[in-house]
């Protein structure tokens, strides 16, 4: 009888702290994408490309980690892609440890999709104060499809395919938004974008069709799709070649990513929320690249590293710092000693 009492009292106590990381299902409120003024009528059927309803929509959430606070959560893509697995949306919620309501960060991650980078940072932020929901954008992750012949999509792809694939991705980010916005935790009216790379592209039009971030981080981005697809730089080479040899030329490659372009949308994000972090070296986004999405935004804060695009990573420690400042972190936040050791898996 003691020993089925000690069983109870311990399944309440994991239940209490399921219950407190975030464990369980539930829903949230989905909002109309896009809002458009007649000022965005030349872009009007481009804008139409993202077009979604209010509504509601069914998430899951399942503890990681309860020390620090991590969930896996999941919820249904707005976008039907022919790919079931794909469909679900897979996020990592770092929430933050300190008790109120915090501003709050989607993150985007790079081309490489291993998402190492991006858990480091993301776990910074948390422990600075600001929760932040990592988003695995479409193909990448979970979202793979299960058939052997099908599990290198990205690199079958041609240009209409991608740009289904980065309407996918928009709209996901969009729904991840609302979803933040429903957490009682997270300040609704400061929930931002940011992205790393590709993830900085994909961060750049999300918050061109959905100007209602309340700031938006660029690392390692640029815009002009097809100026950086078609460059001679060597960390695109690969990507280069089967896009052109698919599009037919530069020329139709441009006008057919219209829809797909962080350039198209810029002039839509309000000035003064956008900051940006680039590399003088860089070998994979073109310095003229960054320099156009530069000026289509108004010319914002940029912080510049003299280096590679992969060598920024030297500058890793500064770049969290920058983006905890901006993104809303108290300076005060934990130490990067301790964090390394979570990520390693001693705070699980």
């Amino acid at each position: 009888m003691a020993r089925m009492r000690i069983h109870h009292c311990c399944l309440a106590l994991a239940l209490a702290v399921a219950a407190a990381a975030g464990d369980g299902r539930g829903s949230f409120a989905t909002t109309v994408l896009p809002r458009t003024g007649p000022q965005d009528a030349p872009i009007q059927d481009l804008l139409a490309l993202y077009a979604t309803p209010a509504g509601r929509a069914d998430y899951q959430m399942t503890c990681v980690s309860s020390n620090p606070p991590v969930s896996e959560v999941s919820f249904l893509s707005p976008f039907t892609s022919p790919h079931g697995e794909n469909n679900a949306v897979w996020c990592r919620y770092y929430q933050a440890a300190a008790p109120g309501r915090h501003p709050a960060v989607i993150m985007l991650h790079h081309a490489e999709g291993a998402n190492v980078l991006e858990d480091f940072i993301s776990r910074k932020l948390a422990a600075d104060g600001v929760p932040a929901l990592l988003v695995q954008l479409p193909y990448y992750g979970k979202r793979r499809p299960a058939d052997p012949a099908l599990r290198d999509v990205m690199k079958q792809v041609d240009l209409e395919m991608a740009i289904k694939i980065v309407r996918q991705g928009i709209l996901d980010v969009h729904r991840a938004k609302d979803w933040l916005r429903s957490r009682p935790e997270v300040d609704g009216a400061r929930v931002s974008v940011a992205g790393i790379s590709l993830g900085a592209l994909a961060a750049a039009t999300a918050a061109g069709v959905d100007p209602d971030f309340w700031r938006v981080a660029l690392v390692l981005g640029g815009g002009d799709v097809t100026g950086i697809l078609s460059s001679d730089l060597p960390g695109v080479k690969r990507t280069r070649d089967g896009y052109l040899k698919k599009a037919g030329s530069v020329d139709e490659m441009r006008e057919r990513l219209r829809c797909a372009e962080p350039l198209t949308f810029a002039r839509r994000i309000p000035r003064g929320t956008v900051m940006m972090i680039n590399a003088k070296q860089d070998d994979h986004i073109p310095v003229g690249c960054t320099m156009k999405l530069w000026k289509a935004l108004g010319e914002p804060p940029i912080h510049w590293y003299d280096t590679t695009h992969v060598g920024a990573a030297v500058h890793l420690f500064d770049i969290v710092d920058i983006l905890s400042a901006f993104l809303g972190g108290q300076s005060e936040g934990s130490t990067l000693t301790s964090i390394l050791r979570e990520m390693g898996g001693g705070g699980k």
